[in-house]
């Protein structure tokens, strides 16, 4: 069993406090190391006096987000929070241009000034966004990014880290890809001493994991200063060679100050605004693809929102002095698993060693060699690639595979910005296309299989039965867009060409959400289809935003027999039923004892029940049946139309049948002897026969025929069940 998993099923048993405090110590060790390799990238040339408050506030950015983590968790393993190198990736070329600049007092000191509101700027706004993705309820939005899009972003702040680290070991002035042609080991040992370093590590890493890389940190530190005093290589001497960190002669340590506000060169960050923007996105995507990461190992969900929020009020306290992004961290959480931690001692360990560090690392950063801070960062940026990219290729389809490396080429070659362009694009056509491919169309039926909810005599059942394919019904789902809409036209357009028996197609837009443009101009495409066809389009159920725009394309308007619109499906259906019932018209029209002799074959028993009942006439309102009455009385309509409606919980009234000549209302109660479930009222003057069932049964005695009136009850509760399975199918 994993670490993970035994901690999911067992988070209190077999703890081992010292080995996590001591597994803590070598995971903050290794962020310490982490934050000294970015800063000495970053604070290089004209940047140099910065170097130790940049480190600091480095270390800083591991240690709040570590605090405020385990401050406010939930669980009793912690979540390691780390600064984060990713996002300053696409920073580096701003900084880097700092780095050459003429190393005055006065330039020295603006372009420090410039450095820190770079980084305090890019976590402020990486603050904001969190806080507004957390307020506004958006948190999980930030997941809906197509994975291959996200991951390609932060592969390639992976490359970009990569070659951040190789351009870093050459001289400040030298620091272009250009100046990589002409390297040669005999003048650019930096250079060469940070890849044979970055190698080093990433062994390292293999045989032991972390413990690895805090051996080789402290044994390449010891070994470079036993062949420096082997070669009697003095400091200053390192320094010129660029072994070294660079201090520029005659110029004091600086660090972010109220003072500095006014030294800033604001046209320069504003020049570099964009990639803020692109960094604070990376930093978004990141947090949402480290929480992903985390939540996997640990084997429960995370809180986004709260994550969020704490994450967000963390970078905005950075950023106001000039610090760094950090927030949760997948890599240094899981890593802490997998070299056996399982006690929250490890958060005491991580926060005591960044503590440790924050003291300490200002006064060492001058003596760290120069290669092994790149050669980390080149060893950080080589494993963002590799987990990224190169180990997602068992894990994803060719084509998303090639996208994220399509992403990674394009911001080595091109930029970061180009890079968002291209993925926004491709994001919005993964979007489009696998939206578009699901099923809009969730259902065809004909009048065999979804019916109106009216209830009518064996006659016109029948002549509906054999009708039945002039009425077809779609039943559509989703948000109609240009991804989706064709199938709709493509199924509307083989339907009329296959089935030419088609009069009416009923769309039933009750579970579309929305349409746009597109589908309106869709939707004009299937007005003149069916227009050719001499059929009828039916629009029912529409939404009042969807009927807005459709009012506003001036489609289904009034005149427009090809495109019409209803209020419901129901309607819809009822509507077309009776434009088949009306034409060609019937020879004879329904009545009650045609409904009778249709059933029960016989006109002779047909008669003699007719006989038993009592005829009645109806006027239009009147209620014949009451909710909550415990009245016997059947009904069989002779003509006229009469509506069921049910009682809501407001008091108001829902009409759910509709009932026509030969139709029979009230039996149910009657069988049972339970109270009315529903007012009948009449909704045109109309006639019914009444039916004493008392009466019925006492006849019934003498003359056993009339038995058949059983029949009659059977088949039309059958009928009836039938009916409602079908639209309970249906809705579902």
């Amino acid at each position: 069993m994993t670490n993970a998993a035994a901690l999911a099923a067992n988070p209190k048993g077999s703890a081992h406090p010292a080995r996590s405090a001591a597994v803590g110590m070598i995971v903050g060790f290794d962020l310490v190391g982490r934050a000294v390799a970015m800063a000495t990238v970053i604070f290089a040339g004209t940047l140099a006096a910065g170097a130790a408050a940049g480190t600091m506030l480095m270390v800083m950015a591991s240690l709040l987000a570590t605090v405020s983590m385990v401050a406010t968790g939930r669980s009793n393993w912690p979540v390691i929070g780390a600064v984060q190198q990713a996002p300053f990736a696409v920073l580096l070329p701003f900084f880097f241009a700092l780095s050459a600049l003429p190393a005055t007092p006065e330039a020295t000191f603006t372009a420090n000034a410039t450095a820190f509101a770079l980084l305090g700027l890019t976590s402020v706004l990486t603050g904001v966004a969190m806080l507004a993705l957390a307020y506004l309820r958006l948190d999980r939005m930030i997941r809906l990014m197509p994975y291959p899009v996200s991951a390609g972003f932060l592969a390639a702040t992976g490359a970009l880290l990569m070659l951040a680290a190789i351009i870093g070991a050459l001289p400040a002035a030298d620091r272009n890809l250009a100046a990589l042609v002409s390297v040669s080991p005999s003048t650019h040992s930096p250079l060469f001493l940070t890849l044979g370093f970055g190698l080093v590590l990433g062994l390292a890493y293999r045989l032991l994991r972390e413990r690895g890389l805090v051996f080789a940190i402290i044994g390449g530190i010891a070994l470079f200063y036993t062949v420096l005093s082997a070669k009697g290589i003095d400091l200053p001497e390192a320094r010129a060679l660029g072994l070294l960190p660079y201090s520029p002669q005659g110029i004091s340590a600086v660090a972010p100050s109220p003072a500095m506000l006014a030294a800033i060169d604001w046209d320069f960050v504003r020049a570099a605004l964009p990639n803020i923007l692109a960094a604070a996105m990376i930093s978004v995507l990141g947090l949402a693809l480290n929480l992903t990461g985390i939540e996997l190992a640990l084997r429960r969900d995370l809180d986004t929102a709260r994550t969020l929020k704490v994450s967000g009020v963390t970078n905005i306290a950075l950023g106001a002095v000039g610090g760094t992004i950090g927030y949760p961290s997948s890599t240094t959480t899981i890593t802490a698993q997998d070299m056996g931690a399982n006690h929250k001692a490890l958060a005491f360990g991580v926060i005591g060693m960044l503590t440790v560090g924050f003291f300490l690392v200002g006064d060492i950063i001058a003596f760290v060699p120069g290669f092994l801070s790149s050669g980390l960062l080149l060893y950080i940026g080589a494993g963002i690639l590799a987990r990224w990219f190169v180990w997602q290729r068992p894990r994803q389809t060719l084509p998303d595979w090639l996208l994220a490396g399509a992403i990674v080429l394009i911001s080595v070659l091109f930029g970061v910005l180009e890079a968002i362009a291209v993925g926004v694009l491709a994001a919005s056509m993964i979007f489009a296309f696998s939206y578009g491919r699901l099923p809009v169309v969730t259902q065809i039926s004909d009048l065999s299989a979804r019916r109106s909810a009216v209830d009518r005599g064996p006659a016109e059942t029948r002549r509906l039965d054999r009708q039945a394919g002039q009425v077809v019904t779609l039943r559509l789902d989703g948000f109609l867009f240009f991804g989706s809409t064709e199938q709709l036209v493509a199924e509307i357009r083989t339907l009329l060409a296959t089935r030419h028996d088609v009069r009416i197609v009923i769309l039933d837009f009750q579970r579309v959400r929305g349409v746009d443009s597109a589908a309106l101009a869709a939707l004009g495409k299937v007005e003149h289809l069916a227009e050719a066809r001499g059929a009828q389009v039916v629009i029912a159920a529409a939404r009042p935003e969807v009927a807005e725009a459709l009012d506003r394309q001036g489609l289904a308007l009034p005149g427009t027999p090809a495109l019409v619109r209803a209020g419901t499906a129901d309607e819809a259906l009822a509507s077309a039923e009776e434009r088949i019932l009306a034409t060609p018209p019937q020879a004879d029209e329904e009545t009650a004892q045609s409904a009778l002799t249709a059933i029960l074959g016989d006109a002779a028993i047909t008669d003699a029940l007719m006989a038993l009942m009592t005829r009645r006439s109806i006027r239009a309102g009147d209620r014949i049946i009451t909710h909550g009455q415990t009245t016997g009385e059947i009904y069989l309509i002779d003509e006229g139309r009469l509506g069921i409606y049910a009682p809501l919980a407001d008091g108001k009234m829902l009409r759910v049948r509709s009932l026509r000549a030969g139709a029979l209302v009230g039996e149910i109660a009657s069988y049972t002897g339970l109270a009315r479930t529903a007012d009948v009222v009449a909704e045109v003057d109309s006639t019914v026969y009444v039916v004493d069932p008392a009466e019925l049964e006492s006849a019934m005695a003498g003359t056993p025929e009339l038995a058949a009136w059983h029949k009659l009850i059977a088949i039309t509760l059958a009928e009836k069940l039938s009916r409602t399975t079908l639209m309970l199918r249906d809705l579902a």
